[in-house]
C-alpha cells in the first residue's frame, strides 16, 4: 500500500500509513525495513515516488522516516530527475544520498539540463563539484 500510494504522490497518505505503521513495528529496524521494502521490480517506494513524477514531497518525506537512496541507483535516479526536469527532487537525492560525486555518462556531457544542475548545486553548497569529467575528456 506504501508504494501505490507514494506512487500515486499523496504525501498525507504516506505521513497516515507511517504514523499507523510506527504503532505496528515495535523495532524501528521493522519500520525502515518496511518503507525500503522493494517489489519484484526492485522498486521501492521512494524509487517509485521518483520516477512517477518526481514527487518532491513524497520522497521528502520518506527520506526523513528513514528510506535509503539505493547506491547501486542513486546516479541514475539523479540523472533521471534532471532529464525530466525534476530539479527540486533532483537535488533532494542528491543532499541526502551521502556521496556527493555524480558521476554523469558520456551522452550527458552536452546536456544543458545536467550542466545548469551541476552549477546551481556547487553554488549552493559554496564548494566546487567533485565530478569525473575523465569519461567526458577521454570522449572528446
Amino acid at each position: 500500500l506504501l508504494m501505490f500510494v507514494a506512487y500515486c504522490g499523496h504525501r498525507r497518505l504516506i505521513r497516515q500509513l507511517l504514523d499507523v505503521a510506527k504503532i505496528h513495528f515495535i523495532e524501528p529496524d521493522s519500520l525502515v525495513e518496511y518503507i525500503n521494502a522493494v517489489n519484484e521490480n526492485k522498486e521501492s517506494a521512494l524509487t517509485l515516488a521518483v520516477k512517477a513524477r518526481g514527487f518532491t514531497e513524497c520522497a521528502d518525506v520518506l527520506i526523513q522516516a528513514g528510506a535509503a537512496i539505493p547506491t547501486s541507483r542513486r546516479d541514475a535516479l539523479i540523472r533521471f530527475c534532471v532529464n525530466k526536469k525534476f530539479a527540486r527532487t533532483a537535488a533532494l537525492l542528491s543532499a541526502n544520498s551521502g556521496d556527493q560525486t555524480l558521476v554523469l555518462e558520456p551522452d550527458d556531457r552536452d546536456s544543458v539540463e545536467v550542466l545548469s544542475y551541476q552549477l546551481q548545486r556547487a553554488l549552493r553548497a559554496g564548494a566546487r563539484e567533485r565530478v569525473q569529467w575523465a569519461k567526458f575528456l577521454s570522449v572528446a
